[in-house]
């Protein structure tokens, strides 16, 4: 079927659903701004779109970010989308005026996106990961983490937290970069993703092991780890 609609679940909680951009565009970027509005980026494309959330209706776009891929996307207080690309740079958008800027990261490639303490971070990046400064348009590797970290998450308190993409620790730093805590993984199995939870605890996703681990947000000891199906899979913001 050319039908979005129809490819879809009939589960009740599906709103709506909607193609975005030309065939082949693969939309690898997806987040939220501070209006509640959609922004999906398309990998192959090189263009971002924004879409009401309300009906998936498209209010902008496309909006190209020419030399940049789109792979994973978060937007700040100010409404400024920061977005990683699998390559060396990372995207500035300014959801209000769609502005573009693509900035060269000076240190590595950038796989998962986090904000906090008005610093954008990112895995894939130095080790554990590398922070850029708007503020000082500078690159800093700033933890002392051995790790090969692809998704990472921010805390309510700006701290960062991810794990080794090896399986072998989950780690919490403060922004700056100071060790708070390293625990070992669960897991010893391809961890992609790490989310933070509202209690602060971190969830970590063993792509390879189909299965979630659950660690101490403030002690990084071990709760649990939950099969979850085949592949999970997520590298920037996650609910």
């Amino acid at each position: 079927t050319t039908n979005p609609a129809e490819c879809e679940s009939s589960d009740e909680r599906v709103a709506w659903a909607v193609s975005v951009g030309a065939a082949g565009g693969l939309g690898r970027s997806l987040c939220i701004d501070t209006a509640s509005n959609i922004w999906v980026g398309l990998y192959s494309a090189s263009q971002y779109y924004k879409l009401s959330s309300v009906d998936g209706s498209v209010l902008a776009g496309p909006i190209s970010v020419s030399g940049h891929t789109p792979y994973g996307c978060v937007v700040d207080a100010n409404g400024i989308l920061w977005g990683a690309s699998l390559t060396s740079n990372i995207v500035r958008l300014d959801t209000n005026t769609l502005a573009v800027q693509v900035i060269q990261n000076t240190i590595g490639s950038t796989y998962g996106i986090a904000l906090a303490n008005d610093k954008v971070y990112v895995g894939n990046c130095g080790s554990p990961f590398c922070m850029y400064n708007p503020a000082t348009a500078t690159w800093t590797n700033p933890a002392t983490v051995s790790a090969r970290t692809l998704g990472l998450a921010a805390d309510g308190a700006g701290n960062i937290l991810g794990g080794d993409s090896g399986g072998s620790i989950v780690f919490k730093v403060d922004g700056n970069g100071a060790v708070i805590w390293t625990a070992p993984a669960a897991l010893g199995s391809d961890l992609r993703g790490s989310v933070v939870d509202s209690n602060g605890d971190l969830w970590a996703i063993h792509l390879g092991a189909h299965t979630l681990s659950k660690y101490n947000g403030t002690t990084g000891a071990q709760i649990t780890t939950v099969p979850v199906g085949t592949s999970p899979y997520t590298y920037s913001d996650a609910s």
